[in-house]
């Protein structure tokens, strides 16, 4: 085995700290935050943020969907297409 997997977990947890999250007031009743990937910035690019959340993370069904969560930093992670077609938002809610 590799220590690939865990690097790109420990990058993309630290990733992850350094955005600055929206709280989704449009569905206050499912408290969770958004960063655009118009937004992002940081130390990897939001495509390989999106990429690494799918291959390190777990699907998990959510009411009729099916999403990848990547657990860190007390959240648990998702990437999701925003309104706007092509582009993508990553979630966060706390675990």
């Amino acid at each position: 085995m590799t220590s690939e997997p865990v690097d790109k977990r420990v990058m993309l947890a630290g990733a992850l700290r350094e955005q600055v999250w929206t709280f989704a007031k449009t569905m206050a009743s499912m408290p969770h935050d958004y960063v655009h990937q118009d937004k992002w910035t940081g130390s990897i690019p939001f495509e390989a943020a999106k990429e690494w959340i799918a291959q390190l993370g777990v699907p998990r069904r959510f009411m009729q969907q099916t999403y990848t969560y990547f657990r860190a930093n007390g959240y648990r992670y998702w990437a999701m297409p925003a309104i706007k077609p092509g582009t993508y938002l990553i979630n966060r809610a706390k675990e």
